[in-house]
């Protein structure tokens, strides 16, 4: 079921502006590793300064499954 969900949202669809990761573990071992985008952004999220991506992560059980997400981008938003 959790992997069908992954699948259906086309995560693997994402351009380089972006970088998404869903990793789902049971019984603190690693199951499956989903992740689209520029995989720099995961280091990125790391540092300090403006010009680096942004990133934001969450965590949450599921039945048996411990799931974390990380997702970031690199987009500057504004208002006009």
């Amino acid at each position: 079921m959790l992997g069908f969900a992954i699948e259906s949202c086309n995560i693997r669809e994402l351009d380089e502006s972006f970088y998404f990761n869903v990793s789902v573990y049971q019984d603190e071992k690693l199951v499956r590793d989903f992740y689209s985008g520029d995989v720099d952004f995961e280091i990125q999220c790391r540092l300090t300064g403006s010009h680096f991506a942004e990133c934001v992560s969450e965590s949450l059980s599921v039945g048996d499954f411990d799931v974390e997400i990380y997702a970031g981008s690199n987009f500057e938003g504004g208002r006009f």
